[in-house]
């Protein structure tokens, strides 16, 4: 019986002890098993709040770097969904901003360009910013030899220098004919220099503006000659129509040989001036 019991005694402890080793286990790998979903919950939650965060930053740094098209998600919790709405938001102004500024930029471009006057914008540190076509090939210069260099290093001609300098020195606007001889032809400019002023009276620079005024001077030069032409010839008959009229009118009319003689030279010389002032309309037609 004595046997039996301890035998008995030490199948229960040997039980009890397997019991504990296999709760024991079992508590572990319950205990594992838990911190195992407690990791994911709280990596799932982290990453629900840091994700949209992290999207945001990325976006941000996007839009710090001049990308204006990169977007944000709008998702997550409330408080980071309003941040991403915001940054969209800031996203597409600063879109739109840089659509327009281009749109602007474009304009007067094309408006430099295409304008029949030469143009040159020179900085406050006295270097060229802004040139046109016209200017480069009216003064035979590639665009790398102006653009960014200082004006008086370029071989401008003196008369055009004077200007840029009197418009640094007084900062007001100045008007000035000058000839400009360019290879073997001497030209007539009007130049046109002002200060640029900006926001705040900020100081900018100058901007010149060249018109080439050598064809309308021609021109002018044609019609004075026309017109002291013009007057020349007309002076002749209307000086003879005149004088035989004032001698008709001096008592000549009484000689009835002599009135119709000077009659005649009257109707000679009228008829002339009919047919100046006729040439003179048929020319004003054409021009």
């Amino acid at each position: 019986k004595r046997l039996v019991t301890a035998l008995i005694d030490v199948d229960t402890s040997a039980l009890l002890d397997v019991a504990q080793d296999r709760f024991f286990v079992a508590m572990v790998f319950c205990s594992f098993v838990a911190f195992i979903i407690i990791g994911i919950v709280i990596n799932r939650t982290v990453r629900i709040f840091t994700e949209p965060i992290e999207n945001a930053t990325r976006t941000a740094l996007e839009l710090a770097k001049g990308n204006y098209r990169a977007r944000a998600f709008e998702n997550g919790v409330s408080k980071t969904a309003q941040l991403s709405k915001s940054i969209n938001i800031l996203a597409r102004n600063l879109q739109d901003m840089t659509t327009i500024r281009e749109i602007e930029a474009e304009r007067l471009k094309t408006l430099v360009e295409n304008m029949g006057s030469s143009l040159m914008m020179i900085g406050r540190e006295g270097t060229i910013s802004i040139v046109n076509r016209v200017f480069l090939k009216r003064f035979n210069y590639a665009y790398d030899q102006v653009r960014g260099k200082g004006f008086r290093s370029i071989a401008l001609p003196d008369d055009i220098v004077e200007v840029v300098e009197h418009v640094f020195l007084t900062e007001t606007p100045i008007r000035k004919q000058v000839s400009v001889q360019i290879g073997h032809e001497i030209r007539q400019n009007e130049i046109y220099g002002a200060p640029v002023v900006g926001d705040h009276g900020r100081w900018l620079g100058v901007v010149l503006v060249i018109h080439d005024v050598t064809e309308l001077m021609r021109l002018e030069q044609i019609r004075k000659d026309f017109v002291a032409n013009v007057s020349h010839e007309l002076r002749t008959p209307i000086t003879s129509i005149k004088g035989f009229s004032e001698t008709l009118l001096d008592g000549a009319y009484k000689d009835e040989a002599m009135l119709l003689s000077f009659l005649e030279i009257i109707y000679k010389e009228s008829d002339r001036i009919q047919i100046l002032v006729q040439e003179l309309l048929e020319l004003s037609k054409k021009f």
